[in-house]
């Protein structure tokens, strides 16, 4: 069997001598320099480090050649991002008897002439992505991908920019070699952080999709209506979500370029008209339909036109018979609020440059005071086949809604940390709350506890009580971290107050 070093030097050999193969395969020959859980990080790191100096010692082959790095699976992190998932009885698609599609997300670099910069390209792809770039570079066929898949990932080639390569050497970080006695020789530290998100923002490659949504509302069946379209190239996956009165879902669409699908999702008598629904897309595209049938329907409502060179522009509709505050909130433009009287059965737009201000960004909320349960958020990039950057200032989470004539009130979450903690099992997991429902929930961390809850809570404050009985609530004097759509306080395990609870 081959050792490491004699992987690095068959290598180092066939790119020094220029006899390096069309495609090569490298795999760790054993599982303590792959970085997969639990090996540690350092050995896999250095042998990458040999792997990319033996490539750039001859930039005659270097020039040439394409270097992808990519993962088998995702480190034992939890991941936020649904997954795709085909159609039910999609061929090719169905494994051991269960459902296919996509699995979690895995890290992917491709070092080449034509990606340097930093680049991102936030295009789905998955490992018979890279099967595909093959094919096209070689004109060789795969024939044991799914056309589910070859629609729903691309091959790569969006990430390269092919017209403006950059062949110069850079100087890369010395790796030192560091090779623990085991797996788990390090100490944890008494004290962890949690980690935070890297700031600034990075070259975003265009993509092929533009996606939309809409919805319509039928009084009649007790029914909202989502109509999904994409004017891209390449075809979108979107899942819908229920965030409260509806059970079931997610609901996952796939719509080709120039295409339309539309859903028709029905409302449980006892919810009272409520609806509330998300439509999620790639590359941070968001659209959430909330309001009540018994104020709104048929009468208040939205549209969107994307233009990749004007922008958005939202249209408000007031088909109602008395007059209506609709206010359009820039999110991402300071929280600029523009304020819209329409008059009864009156329409009015506006078209915001985002292309011109935001790069392409956009994330706005449309209320009406005709209806306080009303909410129309779109947040997404416009695309117009020129290089970006990734988002800039972070989506907005969606705001709470406080109906005037709700369903039954649910009690806020209660929790007890001693007894949730006694009864976790992996002590060092990070729990991670749901992103479209209230939920204050925790998790252990190392040796502190987390408290997690939404983003688009952030306007609740957390508070604790060192009793029940009589509760005696006080807010919560503590750093609160924003990692991913979630907001996390740590605190340490002996921590006084035994009971948290979210608050407005």
């Amino acid at each position: 069997m081959a050792t490491v070093p004699d992987v690095i030097a068959a290598f180092r050999s066939d790119v020094t001598n220029g006899t390096l193969p069309q495609v090569s395969w490298i795999i760790p020959p054993d599982l303590g320099w792959s970085e997969h859980p639990p090996a540690a990080m350092g050995k896999g790191e250095w042998f990458v480090e040999q792997l990319l100096n033996a490539l750039a010692a001859n930039p005659a082959v270097a020039n040439s050649t394409v270097f992808i790095l990519t993962y088998d699976e995702n480190g034992a992190f939890q991941d936020h991002i649904p997954r795709p998932q085909p159609p039910v009885g999609t061929v090719g698609e169905v494994a051991s008897g269960g459902l296919g599609g996509l699995g979690i997300r895995v890290p992917m670099i491709i070092v080449s002439p034509w990606t340097r910069g930093g680049r991102v390209c936030s295009q789905v792809f998955d490992h018979t992505s890279i099967i595909r770039f093959l094919e096209t570079w070689t004109g060789v066929q795969e024939t044991n991908i799914s056309a589910w898949r070859r629609q729903t990932c691309g091959d790569l080639t969006s990430a390269f920019n092919f017209s403006s390569p950059d062949t110069s050497n850079p100087n890369l970080p010395v790796i030192p070699f560091t090779d623990c006695d085991s797996f788990f020789s390090p100490t944890v530290p008494a004290v962890q952080l949690m980690p935070l998100q890297e700031s600034g923002v990075k070259p975003a490659c265009p993509l092929p999709y533009q996606p939309d949504a809409s919805c319509s509302t039928d009084c009649g069946s007790n029914r909202l209506f989502v109509t999904l379209t994409n004017a891209g190239t390449a075809a979108v996956h979107f899942a819908v979500y229920a965030n409260a009165d509806r059970a079931g879902g997610p609901w996952q669409y796939d719509v080709p370029p120039g295409g339309t699908v539309s859903d028709a999702f029905g409302l449980p008598n006892d919810v009272h008209g409520h609806y509330d629904f998300t439509c999620y897309g790639p590359n941070g595209f968001q659209r959430r339909f909330a309001g009540s049938l018994a104020a709104d329907c048929s009468q208040l409502e939205i549209t969107t036109l994307i233009d990749p060179v004007a922008g958005i522009t939202v249209g408000l509709v007031n088909a109602s018979t008395n007059p209506v505050n609709f206010t359009i909130t820039d999110n991402l433009n300071s929280g600029t609020a523009l304020l819209f009287a329409l008059s009864s059965a009156g329409v009015t737009n506006n078209t915001f440059p985002v292309l011109t201000n935001n790069q392409g960004w956009y994330d706005l909320t449309v209320t009406a005071d005709a209806d306080t349960n009303f909410l129309r958020h779109l947040a997404g990039h416009i695309e117009n086949g020129a290089f970006s950057i990734t988002e800039a200032p972070a989506i907005v989470g969606d705001p709470l809604l406080v109906p005037t004539n709700p369903p039954p009130v649910i009690p806020p979450v209660v929790i007890s940390i001693y007894d949730v903690v006694r009864q976790l099992i992996a002590q060092n997991s990070l729990a991670t709350a749901g992103t479209n429902f209230l939920a204050l929930t925790v998790g252990a961390y190392g040796g502190s506890c987390a408290l997690i809850y939404p983003g688009w809570a952030s306007n609740f404050v957390v508070q604790s009580s060192a009793t029940l009985n009589p509760p005696l609530w006080t807010p919560l004097n503590a750093p609160m971290t924003v990692v991913s759509n979630c907001n996390v306080i740590l605190l340490p395990a002996t921590n006084p107050g035994a009971f948290f609870q979210l608050s407005q």
